[in-house]
């Protein structure tokens, strides 16, 4: 949420890269022991996504982007800064 909103990016994101690290370690060694593990992160359904390489590649995509937001923690996609662009231009 500190990410979206624009406070405290930086260590948002390398509070968020540190759990994606930890995602993607515990879901790969799931992965190569054959474990039939259901991922229910972004459902509310009872049959979630199963574990496998397409959601480890998701986790490294969200670790791509949470690091960016780590090393570059520009607030000019965030809440706070476009209303911060949004005031600038009003006067």
């Amino acid at each position: 949420m500190l990410l979206v909103v624009g406070m405290g990016r930086r260590s948002a994101g390398v509070v968020t890269s540190g759990l994606m690290v930890l995602f993607i370690l515990v879901g790969s060694l799931g992965v190569l022991r054959g474990l039939d593990v259901e991922c229910g992160c972004f459902t509310v359904s009872a049959s979630g996504m199963r574990l496998g390489w397409a959601v480890l590649l998701r986790d490294m995509g969200l670790l791509a982007a949470s690091v960016y937001a780590a090393v570059h923690p520009s607030d000019a996609w965030s809440v706070a800064g476009l209303l911060r662009s949004r005031a600038d231009r009003l006067g």
